[in-house]
């Protein structure tokens, strides 16, 4: 496994599991997590990095963030509030996968072993939800929580956790 500390992209753009998961759509700004593990910060990365390549920040989509957590990377996204999961889960998966996979010069053969994508609700509620939306889109491609389907060809594993279960399990 690569370590994520020996890319200057990766180095350069670090924050808090805590920052990563601020929703600043509240007032006062909200975080879902309290961990202090250092991350990531995959939005600043791909603004980065579209920005070398002089395209639009909008070019990409990108994940929240990224750490390393025992023999894997865990790819993490938050999502607060009532709404259902949104949308562009699978466009996040898909460009912050190719930039991860550019900069680390790794192969979708490495990320099926080493990588984990963890997406973080915030409520009970909305988790049970998620899954038996997850149960249908297994039977079916027409859904917006189909992004089910990387676990075992792009990632290792693919969660839907809330945030108490992700502090207790990946922090």
């Amino acid at each position: 496994m690569k370590h994520l500390s020996d890319f200057p992209l990766f180095a350069e753009n670090q924050f808090t599991l805590q920052k990563a998961s601020e929703d600043t759509s509240k007032t006062p700004p909200v975080c879902m997590v309290s961990s202090k593990r250092n991350a990531v910060d995959f939005d600043t990365v791909k603004t980065r990095y579209t920005s070398c390549l002089r395209l639009r920040n909008h070019s990409a989509a990108s994940i929240d963030a990224m750490y390393e957590y025992e023999d894997a990377i865990v790819f993490v996204e938050f999502k607060n509030g009532n709404k259902s999961v949104n949308r562009n889960i699978n466009d996040k998966l898909r460009d912050s996968l190719l930039i991860y996979c550019d900069i680390t010069k790794s192969t979708i053969s490495d990320t099926r072993t080493d990588v984990i994508f963890v997406l973080v609700l915030n409520d009970q509620k909305i988790k049970e939800k998620t899954k038996i939306h997850m149960n249908v889109a297994q039977r079916s491609e027409n859904t917006q929580y189909d992004f089910v389907k990387y676990k075992g060809i792009y990632f290792s594993d693919v969660c839907i956790i809330t945030a108490d279960e992700f502090e207790e399990r990946f922090c």
